[in-house]
């Protein structure tokens, strides 16, 4: 609109009701609002819908009114919107509800450090109390890990108690680290 005449073309018109292309209301939902509520307090004017997806603008007005000229109102309301200064869009001070609830339910991505580094210590904790089973079980058939002899371990018993303080060493460990993982995650959420 600045600059010069609105552009505005007819685009269907029957007895009360015409349709309209407003460029300047395309892609600017304020000012297609604004110019909305400019008509409905217009005389004769019954109904008004302004589409910024279209920058069309439906116009419904009383057949007891032949003379109304819309595309003069029209005119008109774009121009009083314009010397008021009515902005083509408002600024986004509250973001849509689905922003705010993403922005809720995902933490920030440092925050997401610690847990990440405590689950995959827990993760090979696990994979290490699994083997120290099959340790358990291996020596107990007499063929236990080679590294037991190269500690010193020769009877069945001290290979064995080894083998099993080194298998609740590594449970008691991944508890501990799932405890913590727990809390950070926790704080993160």
């Amino acid at each position: 609109m600045p600059g010069g005449e609105p552009q505005i073309t007819r685009r269907f018109s029957m007895l009360g009701r015409e349709r309209w292309q407003v460029d300047a209301i395309f892609r600017a939902p304020n000012l297609a609002r604004e110019l909305q509520r400019c008509l409905l307090r217009q005389e004769g004017v019954i109904g008004a819908v302004a589409n910024p997806a279209s920058g069309r603008v439906l116009v419904l007005f009383s057949p007891e009114h032949p003379e109304i000229k819309i595309g003069q109102v029209l005119r008109n309301c774009l121009t009083e919107l314009d010397a008021r200064g009515v902005p083509k869009t408002l600024p986004v001070n509250d973001p849509s509800p689905l922003a705010r609830v993403l922005r809720i339910a995902i933490p920030e991505t440092g925050d997401l450090a610690v847990p990440i580094l405590l689950s995959t210590a827990e993760h090979s904790l696990s994979i290490l109390q699994d083997l120290s089973l099959v340790g358990i079980l291996n020596t107990v058939r007499g063929k236990g890990p080679g590294f037991l002899t190269s500690l010193g371990l020769k009877s069945l018993t001290s290979r064995l108690t080894f083998m099993t303080g080194l298998s609740l060493a590594i449970s008691s460990t991944n508890i501990l680290v799932q405890h913590f993982r727990k809390k950070s995650l926790a704080k993160t959420w």
